[in-house]
């Protein structure tokens, strides 16, 4: 029996996890995030106890909290828990050679700052992404996209916001963040953040690969006929289409949207889309920003 080996434990939340410029590596710290970089680093824990797990890694740059020059450092880190055993929603075997790739590319890289190669890498941890929204859609449990569930606190928060002066003309980073901050703890559920970050087309949106995203996005901006000048009625309406469309993949046991679609209504879907970016209201930004 070995009684010096310890074991090693994986930090699953991405606000506990910061990049440590001395050492090159994605580090855990427990202290609070508003603190100054290096008193957060002054708190890392043991990096042969402590090590950032492959959903936290990848959800930071999910959230766009992961700059060009740190992308391959990230899939480094990604790799090493990878190969240390995390297995944490990377259920499916999609996700897990999703990971598994990450780690084969940021092993293989040489030049961490090359952006060919960053750009390479970052679209593996988008497939990787994917692969888990997956899991996690197929994980939730049904009753979390019934309507009572969610949209009643969701029209709450957007009354709120409608009592802000010019608020549908803030940028679309800036109208997310003010409509979270208008739930409260419980009400900020997987669903929420997604169904918001589907309104403003902001954010990462954990229950939805990127490609499901647009298309739903789009197709409840149509049916609802959302405008720059949107009320709080067509917020309302938004959310019941994009949530109904959600319900029906979970109800046929789906995670992803386009698998169902004929080739004429992913085409309609991305005509849909460009009709809509002349009105002003589609953004137009992939990445997504802190959750």
């Amino acid at each position: 029996m070995n009684r010096g080996k310890r074991r090693v434990r994986f930090e699953h939340h991405p606000s506990q996890v910061m990049f440590d410029p001395s050492s090159l590596q994605f580090v855990v710290t427990w202290s609070k995030c508003g603190q100054p970089p290096e008193k957060r680093l002054a708190a890392r824990r043991d990096p042969l106890t402590w090590i950032p797990s492959v959903s936290a890694v990848a959800t930071l740059y999910d959230r766009g909290c992961v700059p060009q020059d740190q992308i391959v450092y990230a899939a480094m880190a990604i790799g090493r828990a990878w190969a240390a055993g995390d297995r944490f929603l990377l259920d499916t075997e999609g996700a897990k050679k999703a990971a598994e790739l990450v780690h084969d590319l940021s092993s293989m890289c040489v030049n961490a700052n090359s952006p060919s190669v960053a750009r390479d890498v970052g679209q593996a941890m988008r497939h990787l992404l994917d692969e888990m929204a997956g899991v996690r859609f197929l994980g939730l449990d049904p009753s979390e996209l019934e309507h009572d569930a969610v949209i009643p606190s969701l029209e709450k928060a957007a009354h709120e916001c409608m009592s802000v002066d010019d608020f549908w003309s803030w940028p679309h980073a800036s109208m997310r963040r003010r409509f979270l901050f208008c739930l409260n703890r419980k009400e900020r559920t997987q669903v929420a953040y997604t169904l918001i970050s589907l309104l403003f087309d902001s954010g990462s949106c954990p229950l939805l690969s990127l490609s499901d995203r647009r298309t739903i996005r789009m197709m409840a901006i149509n049916e609802c006929g959302m405008s720059p000048d949107s009320s709080i009625c067509d917020a309302s309406s938004f959310f019941g289409a994009a949530l109904r469309m959600m319900r029906e993949m979970k109800a046929e046991g789906r995670s992803n949207l386009a698998a169902k679609m004929t080739q004429k209504q992913l085409a309609d879907s991305v005509a849909d889309s460009s009709v809509s970016k002349e009105n002003g209201f589609v953004s137009t930004s992939e990445k997504g920003t802190d959750q």
